[in-house]
């Protein structure tokens, strides 16, 4: 195993990067609950510093005072405001290492000392490893997590393949995030990716660089929590001599970001190296003459995965093929701490700034971060809302839904409106010219199976309501209209509340119809009740001209007592016969899982297709009084009897 800090790589050929870290506001100061650095609040800014101390055999050192520490901004000594010792669980005492304090007068008090559980966040690159998620990274992981940690100490499990995944959520349950590293190496998907990974030019960085998409994600949700925050990186990497001055500018960035956030990345590469083990030789020392590329590519990986750990104050591990003593290692010198709190002079300017921590004992060798951001709100923000597209399911400040309708406009041509719910008393309205204010930003990007972006907006808006608008709480409906072509999407929407700076976010499917056509076609489902209040918003002038438009229940969720509506349009119908009469069959059924609970009535519709009736309004009246909790499926069949086809449509909707 070698260690060493790779960012002195970069000096000779990259700039000190700006970088923004996306940090929640806080409070500036508290005994028990001190702030991420970078955060301001009534323009006091206090920058907290990770120091992890231990002799040179590798033991913690746990007996430091105040006193014994010094700091260094920008190569200038600067007065430390306090020092905290962080602690998880209750290690085991050990003998103190450094050595007698000089001096025979009074010893000074030792440091407040806060009772700290700890996060592991272990993160899988299956884009980027060969190996995939059933190698001896995810079993050195199980075989760590199966010793258990320390009370409070909490797990999580994400992965990037395909599509980046959260397997397991901050949990204290160590056999939940076991079943998580179970369902991840069973998950096609990254064993797909593992392949594609394998297939792709190393100099290609289009897969390293979604990878840091999602590690950017990640340290953007971490930053609101407290405590100390340990990232395992375990990649394969990107070849760091391949990767060009923008990739090693881009991880250079997201470490700094990763350190202002007080997110440690321990960075574990998983190529591993060759040995004559693998030709049946009793042996596990490298040949450089066996396998030169091998080796040479598993050192550049290892140069760009070193940044994150060197920035960041933690640890590269690489040149092994099991990574069990690492892990070891790592939780026991992680379970005391210090928090060094620095107050920086003036205004957040959005720079990178330096530090160097010091100790006044010999031999002792210190892991802390190499800077901080000192970031503004408005870059806080952004880096927010990135990350929120990029990993909706970690951003849910504000609950937030969609709905997507689809049907022919006036003018024959097909129109897709898409409803964003927000419960208005989750937004901060604010007292404006009579009226109450809130000021939001919306934003959608719609992705097709392959990837390909086919829609993306962003928007900002005014909501006004009357001032008692706070005695009736409603869900605002945000109505955008789009030109979206059929097909099945993943829908990405973010909202961010510009008053309070909470952002929700969602995932989700948005299937578009074909409407268009000679065969028989249907408008999408829309479920609607009385009980259901609504506040309609349009967000362009194309939606505000027809008020006639029906806005779907994007929150598709109602209590047993409601009538719920489901309605929808039929086109395209076929006449037939000598008199050229329309007929078409209406069908459907309310089930739970696969079990049929209610048939709707069937309804027969003929006509001249001489007539008006060209398009046919369905509705579906649904008293839910006998309906037990749960979800349901509303399905809709509509035969088109001359020419002997139909469509089916089916929504589902929850009831509580």
């Amino acid at each position: 195993m070698r260690v060493f800090r790779a960012a002195a790589l970069l000096a000779g050929f990259l700039c000190a990067g700006q970088a923004i870290s996306d940090l929640p506001a806080r409070e500036p100061r508290s005994e028990r609950n001190l702030i991420a650095p970078g955060l301001q609040r009534e323009s006091v800014s206090l920058v907290l510093i990770n120091v992890v101390v231990t002799d040179r055999t590798g033991r913690r050192v746990d007996d430091l005072r105040p006193d014994e520490f010094s700091l260094e901004v920008d190569g200038h000594s600067v007065q430390l405001e306090s020092v905290h010792v962080q602690k998880s669980g209750s290690p085991p005492p050990g003998p103190a290492a450094g050595g007698t304090r000089e001096g025979s007068g009074q010893q000074p008090p030792a440091p407040a000392t806060i009772a700290s559980a700890r996060r592991f966040v272990f993160f899988f690159d299956g884009l980027n490893s060969a190996s995939g998620f059933r190698g001896p990274a995810v079993q050195s992981v199980r075989r760590f997590l199966a010793k258990g940690l320390p009370a409070g100490d909490q797990i999580m499990v994400v992965g990037q393949g395909k599509e980046f995944r959260i397997y397991q959520d901050f949990t204290a349950d160590s056999m939940k995030a076991l079943a998580a590293l179970d369902a991840m190496g069973s998950n096609p998907q990254i064993a797909r990716a593992a392949v594609l990974a394998r297939a792709q030019p190393s100099w290609n960085l289009q897969p390293f660089q979604t990878c840091l998409g999602a590690l950017k994600a990640i340290i953007s949700y971490l930053s609101a929590r407290e405590g100390r925050k340990e990232l395992f990186f375990f990649s394969d990497g990107a070849r760091f001599d391949r990767i060009g001055f923008q990739g090693r500018q881009q991880v250079l960035d997201l470490a700094r970001e990763a350190a202002a956030a007080q997110v440690t990345i321990n960075s574990l590469n998983t190529r591993g190296l060759p040995s004559l083990i693998n030709m049946g030789m009793k042996s596990w020392v490298p040949t450089e003459e066996l396998y030169p590329e091998a080796l040479r590519a598993e050192k550049e990986a290892s140069n760009t995965l070193g940044v994150f750990a060197s920035v960041t104050g933690g640890t590269l591990i690489h040149g092994v093929n099991t990574f069990d003593a690492p892990l070891s290692r790592l939780e026991d010198q992680t379970r005391v701490s210090y928090v060094l709190a620095y107050l920086p002079p003036g205004r957040p300017d959005g720079k990178f700034h330096s530090i160097r921590v010091k100790v006044r004992r010999d031999k002792m060798r210190i892991r802390t971060e190499e800077g901080y951001l000192w970031m503004t709100g408005e870059e806080v923000q952004g880096r927010k809302i990135q990350s929120a597209y990029v990993a909706p399911e970690l951003f849910h400040e504000l609950p937030l839904w969609i709905e997507a309708r689809s049907y022919l406009g006036a003018d024959g041509r097909p129109a897709v409106e898409l409803a964003f719910a927000v419960p208005d008393q989750s937004l901060l309205f604010l007292p404006q010219a009579g009226r109450i204010a809130a000021h939001l930003d919306v934003g959608l990007t719609l992705r097709s199976e392959n990837g390909t972006v086919v829609d993306r907006f962003s928007q900002g808006i005014e909501v006004r309501l009357p001032l008692d608008s706070s005695a009736a709480p409603a869900d605002l409906t945000l109505l955008a209209r789009r030109n979206v072509p059929p097909g099945e999407y993943d829908a990405v929407a973010v909202l961010r509340d510009q008053g309070s700076g909470q952002v929700g976010a969602l995932r989700s499917r948005i299937k578009i119809p074909t409407l268009v056509g000679e065969r028989i076609a249907m408008s999408s489902l829309v479920l609607s009740s009385p009980e259901s209040r609504l506040r309609r918003v349009d967000l362009d002038p194309q939606t505000r001209r027809d008020p006639q438009i029906v806005v779907p229940a994007a929150r598709r969720a109602f209590p047993r007592d409601a009538e719920v509506v489901g309605s929808c349009l039929v086109y395209h119908a076929r006449p037939g016969g000598r008199s050229g009469e329309v007929r078409v069959t209406v069908s459907g059924s309310v089930r739970k899982g696969r079990s049929i609970v209610r048939k709707l009535p069937t309804s027969r519709y003929a006509f001249k297709a001489t007539t008006s009736q060209g398009t046919i309004p369905l509705q579906f009246f649904i008293p839910l009084a006998d309906f037990d909790p749960g979800v349901y499926t509303l399905e809709v069949q509509a035969l088109d009897e001359n020419a002997t086809r139909g469509i089916v449509q089916n929504v589902d909707f929850l009831v509580r």
